[in-house]
């Protein structure tokens, strides 16, 4: 099973997407969360670029929201972080291939199972 999370600054199609998350696991397995932790995905893009290069929006009431969060998670969401802030397209590839290797991981634990 795969559990996506995706923060953004407005409620439309066409949103600033501040990060992406996934993890994956068997529920039957029961993980525990320091093992969902070690199975998650997790990619935090540039919010100047997708708004200059990619004309992405925000919203005012998604912005309020925001400004109501505390500061820890304002500050890890909106804080420019060269060193993990990533083009949006360059995160989507690296969840997609993380994905597709989960699935196979999967796939490769239930057929030994059955």
């Amino acid at each position: 099973m795969f559990l996506f999370d995706v923060e953004t600054l407005s409620k439309s199609s066409e949103s600033v997407i501040l990060s992406m998350a996934c993890t994956h696991f068997i529920p039957e397995d029961k993980p525990s969360p320091e093992k969902l932790r070690e199975d998650t995905f997790f990619a935090k893009f540039n919010v100047e670029d997708q708004i200059k290069r990619l004309h992405r929006k925000t919203g005012k009431s998604t912005m309020e929201w925001w400004s109501k969060q505390c500061e820890n998670v304002k500050i890890r969401s909106f804080r420019p972080d060269p060193s993990i802030d990533e083009k949006f397209e360059d995160g989507y590839e690296r969840m997609r291939q993380w994905v597709d290797r989960s699935e196979e991981h999967t796939s490769e634990l239930q057929s030994r199972l059955h």
